[in-house]
């Protein structure tokens, strides 16, 4: 536990001023209060250097000491700026003691959580093989030779690898999983600050909701026998992504064109009126010509997301098409010109962003968007040379015609609606996305008839996010935990909306009431005692966060859960065969659990396939592996 709480640490002072100055280089000032400014900062800075960690792999191996360098460098230059260093400065004068500790006590409980025997098949499989290998070698060439699965390219993998030091052993947590639940948790908490306060916006209610229900839905799998967040999974880095990405589409739909609405600062960090941009600054920050302003956000979130999974490409077309069209209208430029520089902005960042993906996808296996086949390279570790691995690949993935029942051995005698039907009936999960798809499909005709006053800024965005993810996922592959993000946004949008007009209405029949005490009619007292929910709320969120940290503790130091409370507890052991082929020498399970969890390298699930060999004998497995004659 202690070791989750210092590594989370890091990456925040990591990935804090990285975000930051991302946001100050786009000169966006959509972002102005801080706890909205820290929850887009910690995710452009988490997206960034997952990135810069995934093309550090193609010449370096991912050892804590690289990663510590990467990581001192960006931060070293995100440092240069002066603006980025008066924000951190200005951030962290205005964090009293009480909000420390309870996010302190907050992230406790968080990590004695998540910090629990990782026991997801998938983790075994390949997830912690695919970062020792990352870890130890870099990015090897045709190292999905000896396990088909290592060439699935993700950068969430190459977060991880510098943070799993070979000195641990298998005593290692899902710490990249853990610290993303953590800065959920934390969201929540920020976002119900800005309600509490009375001023909350709407992007507020639907990133509280949202991220609320996937934290509640994680929580319980993990409780209930199905732990995909005690894992690397790349899962849960998508579904937290999908989410922080539709939140700040809506934070800039919103806020767009009201530079001019800014308040005094505030000493809350987290209330609804601390600007970081003060009024004379507001003219430095116009519409960009060139592209460069807050509409790049979405679109560096999204990319981001693809290089951590594939899942992730609805959410890079909603991203890219809304850098084109949403900002047009705040420009003087004519729109066919606007577009069209917009356009050619967008794909060179898109380009540069997915390289180092698809760079490490083909030195793997030989295929930029592996397990497809498309846009393959003529390489001597090409792995469509075997199509048997490749098709397995892409049935394990995209088993939407498979059936549960034993008894039917072939699908295709089904009619479609036979399939759907029997996916239906097949679990709870597949009952709770068709609930979430018919929701969904209200969403569309909720939008349209809703009048101009009511209707909420980039819904339209939202909605199209949620249904184009959705048609994504169930036609690959209809697994919820694939496309929870997805799923979770257009219910979260329409009970959000439902939910602020609520409570709006109650506010207003409260202030009515309030006004015969000598309030006036916006329910503001001119004494101040509209600040109160702003001190106090925080301040029980402090109490409450202690006594459950206490609690955690107590329970922590007695049992078994002493083991872990320095490190995480060793990964599950199996018995390994040695086999070779030609000259290239593995392990094996000696079973069929197919997992290899913390075997040395190299480790393949099944028989490597009889003609690999080392592609440089001289420099053993790091040297990488190819077909032979």
């Amino acid at each position: 536990m202690v070791y989750f709480l210092i590594v989370w640490t890091l990456l925040i002072f990591i990935c804090f001023p990285i975000g930051l100055t991302w946001l100050n280089f786009l000169r966006t000032s959509h972002f102005e209060r801080w706890g909205d400014r820290f929850v887009a900062a910690i995710g452009l800075g988490l997206v960034t250097l997952c990135v810069v960690l995934l093309a550090t792999s193609l010449v370096f191996p991912l050892s804590p000491v690289i990663g510590a360098v990467v990581a001192i460098l960006f931060v070293s230059l995100a440092g240069i700026p002066s603006k980025t260093r008066q924000d951190i400065i200005q951030f962290l004068s205005i964090l009293s003691p009480g909000l420390m500790l309870g996010c302190f006590g907050l992230a406790i409980v968080t990590a004695t959580f998540t910090s629990q025997k990782i026991v997801w098949f998938d983790t075994g499989l390949y997830h912690f093989g695919s970062i020792r290998w990352l870890s130890e070698f870099g990015t090897v060439p045709g190292v999905a030779l000896i396990n088909a699965k290592f060439g699935f390219t993700s950068s969430w993998f190459a977060l991880a690898a510098p943070l799993v030091p070979n000195f641990l052993g298998s005593r290692v947590g899902a710490v990249t999983n853990g610290f993303i639940f953590f800065i959920a948790t934390l969201q929540i908490f920020i976002t119900l600050t800005h309600i509490r306060s009375g001023n909350s916006r709407f992007s507020d209610w639907f990133l509280s909701i949202a991220t609320g229900v996937t934290v509640l839905v994680y929580f319980l799998t993990a409780v209930t026998g199905a732990p995909i967040l005690i894992s690397f999974s790349a899962d849960i880095a998508i579904t937290f992504l999908v989410i922080t990405t539709a939140w700040s589409i809506l934070i800039i739909s919103e806020n767009r064109n009201k530079y001019s609405l800014v308040s005094p600062p505030s000493t809350s960090p987290f209330s609804t009126s601390p600007h970081l941009i003060s009024p004379h600054l507001i003219s430095a920050y116009p519409s960009s010509h060139y592209g460069l302003d807050s509409g790049l956000i979405p679109l560096i979130l999204s990319i981001g997301a693809v290089t951590i999974k594939l899942s992730a490409l609805p959410l890079l077309g909603i991203g890219f098409f809304y850098f084109i069209f949403a900002q047009s209208s705040s420009t003087n430029t004519s729109i066919k010109s606007f577009q069209y520089s917009r356009v050619i902005l967008a794909l060179l960042v898109i380009a540069l962003g997915l390289l180092p993906m698809l760079a490490v996808a083909v030195t793997t296996s030989g295929c930029p968007l592996y397990p497809s086949t498309a846009l393959c390279f003529d390489v001597p570790w090409l792995i469509t040379e075997n199509q048997r691995i490749v098709a397995n690949e892409v049935n394990d993935i995209r088993f939407w015609w498979k059936l549960n029942n034993p008894e039917v051995f072939y699908s295709s005698i089904l009619t479609p609606t036979a399939r759907l039907l029997n996916w239906f009936l097949s679990s709870r999960e597949s009952q709770a996305m068709t609930l979430s798809i018919i929701i969904s499909g209200f969403g569309i005709p909720w939008s349209l008839f809703r009048s101009n006053r009511h209707r909420i800024p980039g819904q339209s965005w939202i909605i199209a996010l949620g249904l184009l993810g959705i048609i994504f996922i169930m036609t690959q592959s209809p697994l919820l935990r694939f496309g929870l993000g997805y799923f979770v946004l257009v219910p979260a949008l329409i009970t959000a909306s439902i939910s602020q007009g609520i409570l709006s209405w109650l506010s207003g029949k409260k202030n009515q009431r309030i006004n015969l005490k000598g309030i006036n009619s916006e329910g503001i007292n001119p004494e101040g005692i509209n600040s109160k929910p702003q001190q106090i709320f925080p301040l029980r969120l402090t109490f409450i966060s202690l006594f459950l940290a206490s609690l955690t503790l107590i329970i922590l130091i007695s049992g078994e859960s002493r083991n872990r409370l320095i490190l995480p507890p060793e990964l599950p052991k199996t018995k390994l065969l040695v086999e070779q082929v030609n000259d290239v020498q593995y392990f094996r399970p000696d079973s069929r659990a197919l997992r290899c969890w913390a075997a040395k390298l190299p480790c393949a699930s099944v028989p490597v396939y009889k003609s690999v060999r080392l592609r440089h004998p001289d420099q053993g497995i790091g040297g990488g592996f190819m077909y032979g004659d």
